[in-house]
């Protein structure tokens, strides 16, 4: 790895480190139709059903 390198890998840190990544989050419906549909499976909005999850 020569200088350059180095000082492009140091900066990239410095500006990554000062980025706060978002939290995702989910509104109260939705994960009110997760617990409705159980565990493993998924709720379509379009269809109005609860579907199994992949695997």
């Amino acid at each position: 790895m020569n200088v350059l390198q180095g000082f492009v890998l140091f900066f990239l840190g410095l500006v990554l480190s000062v980025v706060d990544a978002q939290v995702a989050t989910r509104s109260p419906q939705e994960m009110a139709w997760d617990k409705a549909c159980g565990p493993g499976r998924y709720f379509s909005r379009v269809q109005n059903v609860c579907w199994p999850g992949p695997g």
